[in-house]
């Protein structure tokens, strides 16, 4: 009698889930594809809903649907929820992209989120960094964020936080904007309201804000 082992007889099952749109490969054990066109798993327990021009080369990762997204090598535990032409890119586990087109999380960048937008990208070796949506993004700090606007970045800076349109951080621990407004507030020493106070070393200073 000839020997099959496990891994044969679940890559042979999970090629047969294939069964619903045309020219898909599963090569993966218990990796599955559930509609579509051209799309492509090359590791386990992985999954493309639908869409097509997927490819997945990392083991427990997903696509759910959109067009033409990939997650490559050493990308284990990566999500793309849709959208075009996202991708995670080799060693870049536990990131996440959830939609929009053309955005990136590059090389060696783990535990990292893209919410959606466009061209925004996350750079090598940036870690527990995101970019909530927006168009040309880029962050290569770890543990920074965008929130959103256009062709903002981190500066490199760890730690940074930006909002708003082509705005650059210039230090670590810090959020950066093109404007910041405030309306009837009280902060801090009792003051009255429409005064913002700032905490500095050497006391408090504040700014009148009408």
């Amino acid at each position: 009698m000839r020997n099959i082992s496990y891994s044969t007889l679940i890559a042979a099952k999970s090629s047969a889930r294939d069964s619903a749109g045309t020219e898909n490969t599963v090569s993966g054990a218990i990796s599955s594809i559930l509609s579509g066109y051209n799309n492509n798993i090359f590791n386990a327990c992985s999954l493309i809903g639908g869409g097509g021009n997927h490819t997945v080369c990392s083991v427990n990762s997903f696509i759910g649907g959109g067009d033409t997204n990939t997650i490559l090598k050493l990308a284990g535990c990566s999500f793309i929820g849709g959208g075009g032409s996202n991708s995670i890119c080799d060693g870049a586990a536990y990131g996440f992209i959830g939609g929009g087109q053309l955005n990136q999380i590059c090389a060696n960048a783990t535990w990292n989120v893209i919410g959606g937008g466009d061209k925004n990208c996350i750079y090598n070796g940036a870690n527990y960094a995101s970019v909530l949506g927006g168009g040309s993004n880029h962050v290569s700090g770890s543990f920074s964020s965008i929130l959103g606007g256009c062709g903002n970045s981190d500066g490199g800076f760890n730690w940074a936080g930006v909002f708003g349109c082509n705005v650059t951080a210039v230090a670590p621990c810090a959020f950066h904007a093109n404007n910041f407004v405030a309306q009837n507030m009280t902060i801090g020493g009792g003051g009255a309201p429409g005064t913002f106070y700032i905490h500095t070393v050497g006391g408090i200073n504040y700014v009148a804000i009408n």
